[in-house]
């Protein structure tokens, strides 16, 4: 797999071993504001099933892809200027189209896109200090998805990473 980007490795603390994990195929659960998150490679179609099992994405949408900038963003989906503003704004997912030859660039795992349309990408460039270091650490993008509870984050993951 081609990785997004060359970004310094930036893993201390909780970072590394969610590296660690990511690297593994495994889960993360992300907290923030007492939500929950469940991330995962977005390239790991194994992974990603999982997300899609025990995640609160419908089948009907694709699932969040976290990208590092977007210049990574461009990488894997077609961003025109009005998207680009809006990703730069990091309050809201965009849901764009896969760029023509991803595969032969940056591979997404094809359960990221809703049933029955695989090309949609939902993109967003987070803010949080952590995520922003884990994304460098893990130097791929991840996909995520929104989680019930803590007990049934933790049935999926390895470890739940706080955000705040």
């Amino acid at each position: 797999m081609t990785e997004v980007a060359h970004r310094p490795a930036a893993t201390s603390g909780l970072v590394a071993p969610a590296v660690a994990a990511i690297h593994r195929g495994g889960g993360l659960a992300l907290s923030a504001h007492s939500r929950y998150w469940l991330a995962a490679d977005a390239a790991n179609e194994k992974a990603v099933a999982t997300l899609r099992c025990h995640g609160l994405t419908g089948l009907d949408e694709p699932l969040t892809v976290l990208v590092g900038s977007l210049e990574e963003a461009q990488i894997l989906a077609v961003v025109d200027n009005r998207a680009a503003a809006r990703l730069g704004r990091r309050d809201q997912p965009v849901v764009l189209d896969r760029r023509a030859g991803i595969v032969r660039r940056v591979q997404l795992a094809d359960s990221i896109g809703a049933y029955g349309c695989r090309r949609a990408v939902r993109l967003v460039i987070p803010a949080a200090p952590r995520l922003v270091r884990l994304l460098a650490g893990v130097a791929r993008p991840l996909a995520v998805t929104g989680c019930r509870s803590y007990d049934a984050c933790l049935d999926v993951t390895e470890m739940v990473i706080p955000l705040d």
